[in-house]
């Protein structure tokens, strides 16, 4: 389509117009961004002002704090300085006195030291003599045991002794189981005739007489006591014996009686030679030199 000048005008225009247009927002919006950035310049400086005011009044009160700790280190490093100075003074006294004491040490262990090698030299010689005294006295010990062993002996002895006096001294009896004994051991021989013969005074042989005569005669056996004797031979005991040409059954009938008796515990002997009729002592009581019996018994005092 065709187009006029005046129209081609109107069309620049228009468009010039909406430029401008557009060029006025653009400067309102940059005017107002440089406003704004006015502002924060301005509100920036302001800041500057104050942060750089705040940092003087800060750098001055760092100032006078730094100079207050070194003010209070410097105090505390002269009291510190002080402290280590009196602890130093105080340490070489105490060095001094410890050489002191080291020194006194030395000479207590110098001392010491010489006591110990007089001791080791009295203990050298203590164990001699301790040696030698553990010698005597291992001799003593011996002697001691000897001497106890001696000491049981004689005791032994001195009991036995005392036993064998106890015995001596005690009458020697016949009891009746003894006595019964003694005759079961006579009976099986029989009918046999004893004369007995008492020599001493003394009472206990008397009754001793009396218990032999009694055992004999509960074996049926005759039994006659002749008498005491006043004189003849010295004997202790009994004595058992038989006359000259006996038969053997007499004999053996003596020899049971001795035993009887060994067994009562009665010290009983054969005497030898057989005797004949004629009596070898002087005796107060009836002796018939007729009737003499087979078998003799003569008691006496304790062997």
């Amino acid at each position: 389509m065709s187009t006029t000048p005046e129209g081609e005008t109107m069309s620049e225009i228009q468009s010039l117009a909406l430029r401008a247009q557009g060029l006025t927002q653009s400067v309102d919006w940059w005017n107002t961004a440089m406003i704004w950035a006015l502002v924060f310049v301005a509100i920036a400086a302001i800041a500057v002002v104050v942060t750089t005011r705040l940092a003087l009044v800060r750098t001055k009160q760092l100032a006078d704090t730094q100079d207050q700790i070194s003010e209070i280190k410097e105090s505390a490093a002269k009291v510190e300085q002080d402290r280590i100075g009196r602890e130093l003074t105080e340490a070489v006294a105490r060095a001094k006195e410890a050489d002191a004491r080291i020194a006194e040490a030395q000479r207590g262990s110098a001392e010491a030291n010489a006591r110990a090698t007089k001791a080791q030299e009295s203990l050298a010689l203590a164990e001699q003599h301790s040696a030698e005294a553990n010698a005597k006295a291992e001799a003593f010990r011996l002697d001691i045991a000897k001497a106890n062993e001696s000491s049981k002996q004689a005791e032994a002895r001195a009991a036995e002794a005392n036993l064998e006096l106890a015995r001596f001294k005690a009458p020697r009896i016949l009891t009746q189981a003894q006595q019964a004994a003694i005759a079961a051991r006579l009976r099986p021989f029989g009918v046999r005739r004893v004369d007995v013969i008492i020599i001493g005074d003394a009472q206990e042989i008397a009754n001793l007489t009396e218990s032999i005569a009694v055992s004999i005669r509960q074996a049926g056996w005759i039994v006659k006591v002749v008498g005491k004797a006043i004189s003849g031979p010295n004997i202790s005991g009994v004595l058992v014996g038989t006359h000259t040409g006996s038969d053997g059954s007499t004999i053996a009938a003596s020899e049971a009686l001795i035993s009887a008796l060994q067994s009562a515990e009665i010290v009983t002997l054969r005497f030898t030679p057989q005797f004949g009729d004629e009596l070898p002592m002087a005796i107060m009581g009836d002796w018939d030199v007729k009737t003499v019996a087979p078998i003799r018994i003569l008691v006496s005092a304790k062997p």
